[in-house]
């Protein structure tokens, strides 16, 4: 588990790394969230194992 120091360290670092950095930053980020919540938590393995509609 990632702690908040270290989100806070990526996130400081990103933001000197200036605009395109910070965009790249705000693409992955929710993707990395998105894996980590699907390989950790039974209810959204099972949710996202099914296709919506």
């Amino acid at each position: 588990m990632t702690s908040a120091l270290a989100l806070f360290r990526d996130e400081r670092r990103t933001l000197r790394q200036g605009a395109h950095a910070l965009a790249q930053w705000q693409r992955e980020r929710p993707a990395a969230m998105d894996d980590f919540a699907r390989t950790h938590s039974p209810y959204y393995r099972e949710l996202y194992r099914t296709p919506c509609c």
